[in-house]
C-alpha cells in the first residue's frame, strides 16, 4: 500500500470509529465488569460487546475491498486483493453469526431448552 493510501487510511479509519460509537453513546461505554453477578453474565456482556464492535468493522473491510475492486482500473492483481478481502471479511461475517446462534444452542441445550 503506497504511503498516501496508508495515511488516508489511517485518518479515516478513527474518525469512522468516533462518528460510529458518537452516534450513540451506549456503545461508546466499555461494560461495568465489577457489577455482575456471575461469570455467565460477564462472558454473555463481553461477547455481545465484541459482537457489536465485530459488525461495523466488517463492513468497513467490505467496504474498503469494494472501492479496492473499483479502483482497479484493469490491474488484475489489486482485483483479486480487493477480492480477497471482499471473501475474507463475508467469512468473518458468517463465523460471528454462526458463532453466536451455537453458542445459544449450547446454553439452551444445557438449560433444558428453556
Amino acid at each position: 500500500m503506497p504511503t498516501k493510501s496508508k495515511a488516508l487510511f489511517f485518518a479515516i479509519i478513527p474518525m469512522l470509529f468516533i462518528s460510529i460509537f458518537a452516534v450513540n453513546n451506549a456503545y461508546a461505554q466499555l461494560p461495568d465488569f465489577v457489577g455482575y453477578g456471575s461469570f455467565e453474565e460477564l462472558i454473555k456482556t463481553i461477547g455481545t460487546w465484541l459482537v457489536t464492535l465485530s459488525i461495523p468493522i466488517s463492513i468497513i473491510v467490505i467496504i474498503i475491498a469494494g472501492v479496492r475492486m473499483f479502483t482497479a482500473g484493469g490491474n488484475p492483481q489489486k482485483f483479486k486483493q480487493g477480492m480477497d478481502m471482499l471473501k475474507y471479511a463475508i467469512i468473518g461475517l458468517a463465523v460471528i453469526f454462526i458463532g453466536q446462534g451455537f453458542v445459544n444452542l449450547v446454553v439452551s441445550v444445557l438449560r433444558g431448552g428453556n
